[in-house]
């Protein structure tokens, strides 16, 4: 946790505790505000349920451990801190799930392989593998999360830290720098 922001250790604790068991309209109250009117709420919900509540696929996050806090960038925009953490993803494909081809074993194996491979090219090798006694795709993510707040009695809001070109529309290029660089440093 961040030694000199009690407010922010809250606020992250309270979002991903919303993440993790599903609450996603919750989460959206943990949402940059600046984010939300470009891509409204109802749209952003949508996207969580899709991704995260599909009957054809099972998956859950859990183990979110934050890796990094940035040094604080404050600016007359706001204050602004970089979040660098991992968490561990399973993904279970249903086993009823229809292809329209037979299931043999021979077919599940070449299925299971492919997945696999997918996932360890997006991911990393070492970050994706199988668990036969689960029967779930194991992921381990590194991402960045960009916190931000207003002024020093203002919430904490958050964003993902992409190469978007919302990210670099909403959040001002010097702090961009600044934050990527620390990190690189």
């Amino acid at each position: 946790m961040h030694p000199d922001e009690t407010g922010l250790n809250q606020r992250i604790h309270a979002y991903w505790q919303d993440f993790f068991t599903g609450n996603f309209k919750s989460c959206l109250n943990y949402i940059y505000p600046p984010l939300l009117e470009k891509i409204p709420r109802k749209k952003i919900l949508e996207g969580f349920n899709r991704t995260f509540k599909r009957k054809s696929v099972t998956i859950t996050t859990d183990l979110a451990t934050i890796d990094s806090f940035s040094k604080m960038v404050e600016t007359d925009e706001g204050d602004f801190c970089r979040i660098d953490y991992t968490m561990l993803m399973a993904v279970q494909f249903s086993a009823d799930q229809k292809t329209g081809l037979p299931k043999t074993e021979k077919r599940k194996k070449k299925r299971q392989e492919f997945m696999l491979s997918m996932y360890q090219a997006q991911y990393g090798k070492d970050n994706a593998w199988f668990d036969e006694i689960t029967k779930s795709f194991c992921i381990h993510i590194r991402n960045k999360l960009l916190a931000i707040r207003k002024d020093e009695v203002s919430d904490w809001y958050f964003m993902m830290l992409t190469e978007h070109p919302l990210t670099t529309e909403l959040i001002p290029s010097s702090v961009l720098l600044i934050l990527n660089h620390d990190h690189d440093t």
